[in-house]
């Protein structure tokens, strides 16, 4: 009975201990089969190759245990991390879809609104007068300036989506990337484009601007502050309604620059749907992420305004702010 606890001890021992701990656990043995061998001499040789044999095939057996169990972990292992790589790739796949989302919106939405309010603010003038003006031209090129626009923020997200397509070549066959459009332009462009948008529905926009205002802002900076005139210009449509007045600010504020839509109510605009919420809540976002500070809401003072959207981007710098110098300009009605 002896002998099979110590080859099951043997075997255990091999399987589970380190490498270092199993060489002396062996050493041990050996020079215990030899001391009986020496102490019982008239079976010496016997006991001594016996325990030797013992030995030889407990520690086999412990060897063979040992490589199964460290396979079964290995496996382990590697199931344990394709899991976990699966999972990165489910995340990473939801959070694409949620860009695109916020890229459509941002994007192909924002012009689209803009179109249906043009084309409401045509139909208005329309009824008013049976001549078309120069106003009236004007509205249709923004329609057509704007649904190109969304066309090609359409193949942009089309070639992204589309795995398969060629290098600069989007789902739709278009050779040509769309550029950032916030890499090419200032931030007082900025706030004249989401001025015109506005104007040309009819709003009465007035725009104040700092001088030099902007000039250290990154593109990131930039990009997000596109991205924020795109949704308060969306909202003022949506919302503000045919010929509302609206006021775009933009001014550093203790190593910030703050850039603010204020709009008023008008009559109401058919933008087609709902809101789904789907742009501020993206635009809150966005603004964590980067670190700004977002704010909406009614004004809470005697100001003409029904709400203000707000954007706080922080432009830390040890060069003084330039001077809060603002021109004042409307467009519009």
């Amino acid at each position: 009975m002896l002998p099979i606890v110590a080859v099951l001890l043997c075997v255990v021992v091999t399987a589970t201990m380190s490498v270092c701990f199993l060489s002396v656990n062996t050493g041990v043995m050996l020079a215990t089969i030899v001391a009986i061998a020496f102490r019982w001499s008239s079976i010496g040789s016997a006991l001594f190759w016996a325990g030797t044999v013992l030995l030889a095939i407990s520690v086999a057996l412990g060897l063979v245990v040992r490589s199964v169990m460290r396979g079964s972990a290995e496996r382990r292992r590697q199931e344990e991390t394709i899991r976990q790589v699966r999972e990165q790739a489910e995340r990473a796949r939801r959070d694409e879809r949620l860009r695109l989302a916020h890229e459509m919106h941002d994007y192909v939405a924002h012009e689209l609104t803009v179109t249906v309010a043009a084309l409401a603010a045509a139909r208005s003038d329309a009824d008013a007068s049976q001549h078309r003006s120069r106003a009236d031209e004007e509205i249709f090129e923004t329609v057509e300036k704007s649904s190109r626009q969304a066309l090609e923020q359409l193949r942009h997200a089309l070639r992204v989506l589309d795995d398969e397509a060629e290098p600069g070549v989007d789902a739709t066959g278009s050779e040509t990337a769309l550029p950032n459009p916030s890499t090419t332009v200032s931030l007082p462009r900025l706030v004249e484009e989401a001025a015109q948008d506005l104007s040309v529905v009819g709003d009465r926009v007035q725009v104040s601007v700092a001088e030099g205002v902007g000039l250290d802002l990154g593109a990131e900076d930039l990009d997000m502050a596109r991205r924020f005139l795109s949704e308060g210009v969306t909202n003022a449509v949506k919302h503000g309604g045919l010929g509302a007045t609206a006021l775009i600010r933009a001014a550093p504020l203790e190593e910030a620059v703050v850039i603010s839509i204020s709009n008023s109510t008008g009559r109401s605009v058919p933008t087609a749907s709902e809101s789904t919420g789907l742009g501020l809540r993206g635009l809150h976002e966005e603004a964590e992420r980067h670190g700004c500070e977002l704010t909406s809401g009614p004004p809470g003072d005697s100001s003409r305004f029904d709400w203000t959207l707000s954007l706080r981007i922080p432009v830390p710098h040890d060069d003084p702010q330039p001077d809060d110098h603002a021109h004042l300009g409307e467009q519009g009605e």
